[in-house]
């Protein structure tokens, strides 16, 4: 018997999808597609960060073509990435990864994450090359390539993150030393069944799918209290909005008391704060326009290609690729860009953005 273990089809413990679908076998299979080059990527934290880091992905397989790309996350952020065709194999850092790192071979690793766990991987890992970051025997993250120092040293200094213009995408381009010029936006392939979870969850609760739908996402995450606007901008947005739209709120479990509370004030439907992950997303894509500030949210509403307008207040604009998709707003303060998990100012940040400006945004975008 002939075997394909170098196929990217290859199971190895079970029959290839080929083989179940149509009966072909590996010494006629006409599907066998020869693997010559292997890629681990390992990415670990912040769920928007692994999401959008897969818009690297279309420049790491025209660089590389013949590749297999295998990919180290948290469990948490494995549902972002499952059903991108770029991506072979998905491995979880909880339960199989460091096994799998400790056993194979690859010919480029990637290190993404200046963090502990993710550079400890970068290290344990065996690949002919390495960027990125890896972990030191005292336990000290360093940078692998002269590219990552960039990224390295702005983790470090708040001055040089708030200096940096450049976007995320070009900085990690950069890292991987794929041209910059390979950008793309973040990708999610989302299930059927899960697109008509979205439609289907809409249209019984009355909302008119023939009709323009915006998504206000309320939420700031845990890590920074300022990434959402006050609770009276957000009801000005949506009183404003409703009147030639369907404004729908988003959130996550954290919004649970805020969208109750905005939607018994407005009308404007609490699209539910316990939704899974592929579940939001499918509510995401049935709108046309996302309005959401530097959130898992904004970074799922440029994977599925929607309109945006964003704004910004303790992290960067400027990291943040809306490409041709929409507009970003921040407060015009010396201070922006701080990464402060909170603050004392009065008016902060998010207080000092015109929230006509947003409204203004989303109307233009729309027409």
């Amino acid at each position: 018997m002939i075997i394909h273990k170098d196929c990217r089809f290859f199971e190895g413990s079970k029959p290839c999808k080929q083989h179940k679908q149509e009966g072909v076998v590996c010494e006629s299979c006409n599907y066998y597609e020869p693997v010559s080059y292997r890629i681990l990527v390992i990415k670990l934290d912040s769920m928007g960060d692994v999401l959008r880091t897969t818009s690297l992905l279309p420049a790491l397989k025209e660089k590389f073509p013949a590749s297999a790309l295998s990919w180290v996350t948290r469990r948490e952020s494995a549902d972002l990435i499952t059903g991108n065709p770029l991506i072979d194999e998905i491995l979880i850092f909880e339960t199989n990864a460091v096994y799998h790192l400790l056993a194979r071979t690859f010919d480029l690793v990637l290190g993404l994450d200046a963090t502990k766990d993710s550079a400890a991987l970068c290290s344990l890992s065996r690949g002919n090359e390495k960027l990125g970051f890896g972990l030191d025997p005292s336990g000290a993250i360093f940078p692998v390539n002269q590219a990552a120092q960039e990224w390295f040293y702005m983790g470090l200094n708040d001055e040089l993150k708030k200096k940096n213009r450049k976007s995320y995408q070009q900085i990690m381009l950069e890292i991987c030393n794929v041209p910059a010029a390979g950008f793309h936006l973040p990708q999610l392939y989302l299930a059927e069944n899960e697109a008509a979870f979205g439609r289907v969850f809409l249209v019984q609760n009355g909302v008119d799918l023939t009709r323009p739908v915006i998504g206000l996402n309320t939420g700031s995450g845990s890590r920074w209290e300022l990434k959402s606007l006050p609770l009276r901008a957000l009801i000005k947005i949506i009183e404003r909005l409703k009147a030639n739209f369907q404004v729908v709120l988003l959130g996550g479990p954290q919004e649970q008391e805020k969208n109750d509370n905005l939607s018994r004030l407005t009308g404007a439907l609490d699209t539910g704060c316990n939704n899974s992950l592929r579940e939001f997303a499918g509510i995401v894509n049935q709108c046309s326009l996302v309005i959401s500030g530097d959130t898992l949210a904004l970074h799922i509403a440029l994977a599925l290609q929607k309109k945006i307008v964003a704004f910004f207040g303790p992290t960067s604009p400027h990291e943040i690729e809306l490409s041709l998709l929409g507009e970003k707003y921040f407060a015009p303060l010396d201070c922006i860009s701080c990464y402060h998990p909170s603050c004392q100012k009065t008016p902060n940040c998010m207080e000092l953005i015109k929230v006509d400006d947003i409204i203004s945004a989303a109307e233009r975008l729309m027409t």
